[in-house]
């Protein structure tokens, strides 16, 4: 029964899908052709860029090439995210203003997306997340905004090669899919509809942030004269059961951390860099709740040798020592630093399992952490001692498959691929 079930009706409603969803992707791109011609005739580009997150604000140095051009009118509209509360919205709106404002660049607040999009009238949309629904006000949703050339960025450097992650709307109709490797054009290529059509190799934006001078020292100041090292501690969110998006190591090692953290306080302190999401999964944790979150917060916040940090992490990274965590991303953007890294994970097979290359190379590149063993051993050995024998293979694996051989910046590589395709 269930063959014939494959064969006779989910078979054929998914070739219905892709040939409907085909149909799509061949007029959006008509569209597309539309708003070039319109743009290359009057030779100016308006483009609105959506900030939702310090952290995952990737566009700093394409906004300043953009408005350095002179062919391009900038917006930059900060809206958060609604899956997170409104504190953390109230909170991440505040971070974005308060960092544009000591850049130099003007943002806004936006409540009545589609007031803006009348008054700007934005030939260009660049989004920081590929989702169909992100935001409460529902005009600035993507699916909303396809009379314009729509542009992404992954937030994060994706690590993984599966369909319903690869092979989402956004990704397939978006006009550019600016992508951090080569490894990820492949994946596109093979998986999307589109068969990565839109995918355009630039290398991983944060990497122009790093090789710029530290702009400011974020760790807390210690005045008894004591030379400790600095760890980062980054837990993700996801803490319910094991697979690539869901990590539940926190579970077992955030009592650990703590421990270590008054163990090692005469050489050692320490930033908790929590996931934005993980503050508002434990409110809801049957086991944890708004009172045990506010005071495990609180020991980060207000400890002597520790600190919470919410905001961006660039200098976090370029002026740390080592860090210890379980997200995605980090993964690889850590390895820019090239400073030692451990991952925390009971299940190293199964966070591998769903890996694209990109993403095995990087995790290869850490040091496990399955234990309160090999965690202890770690931040004593290798942060505070210094023994490292991983330091050769991180290097290999930046140069190998992070840093992109081209002439320029990351951004720069994105502003020639936009100023051929719109001006030439």
């Amino acid at each position: 029964m269930q063959q014939f079930i494959n064969h006779h009706i989910i078979k054929p409603l998914k070739r219905q899908y892709r040939t409907r969803f085909k149909y799509r992707i061949s007029e959006q791109k008509k569209t597309y052709g539309k708003i070039i011609e319109r743009v290359r005739t009057a030779g100016r580009c308006r483009v609105l860029f959506i900030a939702s997150s310090l952290p995952m604000w990737r566009y700093q140095q394409l906004v300043r090439l953009m408005i350095a051009d002179g062919r391009y009118d900038v917006r930059i509209a900060v809206i958060p995210f609604k899956a997170f509360t409104s504190a953390e919205r109230e909170r991440d709106a505040s971070q974005l203003m308060e960092h544009f404002r000591r850049s130099g660049i003007p943002a806004e607040r936006i409540d009545d997306f589609a007031r803006l999009k009348q008054d700007f009238a934005p030939d260009m949309i660049v989004y920081p997340q590929p989702y169909d629904s992100s935001y409460e006000d529902e005009a600035a949703n993507w699916l909303h905004n396809r009379d314009c050339l729509i542009v992404h960025t992954p937030y994060s450097v994706p690590l993984s090669e599966l369909e319903w992650y690869i092979n989402i709307p956004m990704h397939n109709l978006a006009w550019k899919f600016y992508v951090a490797s080569e490894i990820h054009a492949e994946v596109s290529r093979r998986i999307a509809d589109n068969r990565g059509e839109n995918a355009v190799v630039i290398g991983e934006p944060h990497a122009d942030e790093f090789k710029e001078a530290l702009a400011a020292d974020p760790w807390k100041q210690i005045s008894d004269g004591k030379r400790r090292k600095r760890l980062i501690w980054a837990p993700h969110f996801t803490i319910v059961s094991y697979n690539m998006f869901d990590r539940p190591d926190f579970n077992w090692s955030y009592k650990i951390m703590q421990e270590l953290a008054l163990k090692h306080k005469d050489t050692l302190q320490i930033a908790f860099k929590p996931h934005p999401r993980l503050k508002s999964e434990l409110y809801k944790h049957a086991q944890w709740g708004p009172e045990r979150t506010e005071e495990f917060y609180r020991f980060w916040a207000e400890g002597e040798t520790t600190q919470l940090e919410t905001g961006d992490f660039v200098d976090l990274f370029k002026s740390s020592d080592a860090m210890v965590h379980n997200c995605g991303s980090f993964t690889a953007e850590y390895l820019f630093t090239g400073k030692p890294v451990g991952y925390i994970t009971r299940n190293l097979d199964g966070i591998k399992a769903d890996m694209n290359d990109f993403g095995r190379a990087c995790q290869e590149a850490h040091y496990t952490l399955d234990s309160e063993e090999t965690l202890s051993r770690f931040i004593e050995q290798t942060v505070i001692n210094g023994d490292d024998p991983m330091k050769e293979e991180r290097e290999a694996t930046l140069q190998r498959i992070l840093y992109r051989p081209q002439e320029g910046s990351v951004a720069e590589a994105m502003m020639r691929d936009l100023n051929d395709s719109l001006f030439s």
